[in-house]
C-alpha cells in the first residue's frame, strides 16, 4: 500500500470514529470528499448558464431517459445506505448529527443531497452546495446564493414531520439550485426569459414559471420512483407568494403547473379572486387535464432497488426530537 493510500485510509478512519452521536452513519469513499478535493465554487468554475426553458427541458429529458450504471449505483446507494440512515436517525433523535462535518469530508446530509442529485438531476448541482441547519419560523427549507457559484441549502429540522418530508424539501430546494446554477432567470435575471413583472419585482417572485414546471416533473418522477405520492410544497409556495406580497405572480397557466386536485383547488382560489377583481372570465376546471397516474404500472427500471417495508414504516413516522439536557427523565429523581 502506498504512502498516499495509507494517509487516505487514516483520514477516512478518523472521520468515521468522530461520528459518536450516530454510530451507524458511514462515510462512504464513493461520495466522500478529501481535503485535497476542491469544489467548483472554490476555484470559480461553474456551468455555462443556458436559458431557463432550455435548461429545464434538458433536465426533464435526462431525468426521464435511460438509467446508466452510475445513476443506478446512486439510486441503489440511496435505498441501501442513505435512506435507511435518515430513517434510523429520525427514530434515535440523532438527525442533527448528520449535518456535522469533519475536516476534509462532506457531512452525511451533504452526501445525501449529492446522492439524490446524482439520481434525479445528473449530479450537476450538489458540487456547488453546502447543507446547513435552518432555524427560521415557518420555513421548511431555504436556498441562498452566497457567491457566484456557491449555494447554501438550509433545512429546518424543527418543522419537518418525517423522513419523506425531508426528501421532498431537498428536492424542492434542488429545483431552486437548478435555476441558480444552470438557468438564467433566478441566477442572472436574463432579459430574454425574465418578464417585466419579474424583473421589476425580483424579490417578490420566488417561484418562477420554470421552477413550477421543473418541480412538477421532479415531483411526479420521484413519486413514481418511491411508489408514493410526494408533495414538494409547490401549491403552498405559490399561495405564500400571493399572501406575502398581496399580488399574484405571472403564472398564466395555473392549470398546467398544478394538476393534482388538492393542489389545483388550493391555488385556483387565488386565481379566481384576482380574475374576478379584474373583471376577467374564469375557465372551468376539467378533470381530463389531470395526468395519467404515475404511481401505477411497472417500475421505471427493473434494476432499481425498492424501499424495504421496514424503512418505509420508519420514514412515515414522526421524527423523534433529541431530549434536552435540562429535562428530567422519569425515574432519575
Amino acid at each position: 500500500m502506498s504512502k498516499q493510500a495509507k494517509k487516505d485510509r487514516r483520514i477516512a478512519n478518523a472521520a468515521r470514529e468522530a461520528w459518536q452521536a450516530c454510530r451507524k452513519t458511514k462515510i462512504l469513499p464513493p461520495l466522500s470528499r478529501l481535503k485535497t478535493y476542491n469544489k467548483p465554487y472554490e476555484n470559480g468554475q461553474t456551468w455555462r448558464p443556458s436559458h431557463d426553458e432550455e435548461a429545464t427541458n434538458a433536465t426533464v429529458a435526462w431525468m426521464n431517459g435511460e438509467w446508466d450504471k452510475k445513476r443506478i449505483e446512486a439510486w441503489n446507494l440511496w435505498i441501501e445506505v442513505y435512506f435507511p440512515t435518515l430513517c434510523e436517525a429520525s427514530q434515535t433523535g440523532t438527525m442533527e448529527a448528520l449535518f456535522h462535518s469533519q475536516d476534509g469530508y462532506q457531512s452525511v446530509m451533504e452526501q445525501v443531497v449529492q446522492c439524490i442529485d446524482e439520481a434525479i438531476f445528473g449530479g450537476r448541482l450538489a458540487p456547488y452546495c453546502k447543507v446547513e441547519l435552518l432555524d427560521e419560523a415557518g420555513t421548511l427549507g431555504a436556498t441562498k446564493r452566497i457567491g457566484p457559484a456557491e449555494i447554501v441549502i438550509s433545512l429546518n429540522l424543527g418543522l419537518v414531520k418525517n423522513v419523506f418530508q425531508i426528501y421532498e424539501t431537498i428536492l424542492h430546494e434542488l429545483c431552486h439550485v437548478h435555476e441558480f446554477i444552470l438557468g438564467c432567470c433566478e441566477g442572472q435575471l436574463c432579459r430574454v426569459c425574465v418578464s417585466d413583472f419579474t424583473f421589476a419585482f425580483e424579490k417578490w417572485v420566488h417561484h418562477s414559471n420554470h421552477f413550477l414546471e421543473l418541480s412538477w416533473h421532479v415531483q411526479e418522477f420521484a413519486s413514481r420512483l418511491h411508489h408514493r405520492e410526494l408533495d414538494l410544497g409547490r401549491a403552498l409556495s405559490y399561495t405564500r407568494d400571493c399572501d406575502k406580497h398581496r399580488i399574484i405572480p405571472e403564472h398564466p397557466n395555473v392549470e398546467y403547473y398544478f394538476t393534482r386536485p388538492m393542489e389545483f383547488e388550493h391555488v385556483n382560489l387565488y386565481r379566481v379572486e384576482y380574475q374576478i377583481a379584474e373583471g376577467m372570465e374564469t375557465e372551468a376546471w376539467e378533470k381530463d387535464i389531470l395526468p395519467v397516474n404515475l404511481l401505477e404500472g411497472e417500475s421505471l427500471d427493473p434494476r432499481l432497488q425498492q424501499i424495504s417495508a421496514r424503512d418505509l414504516a420508519k420514514a412515515i413516522m414522526p421524527i423523534k426530537r433529541p431530549q434536552k439536557s435540562s429535562e428530567v427523565v422519569k425515574g432519575d429523581k
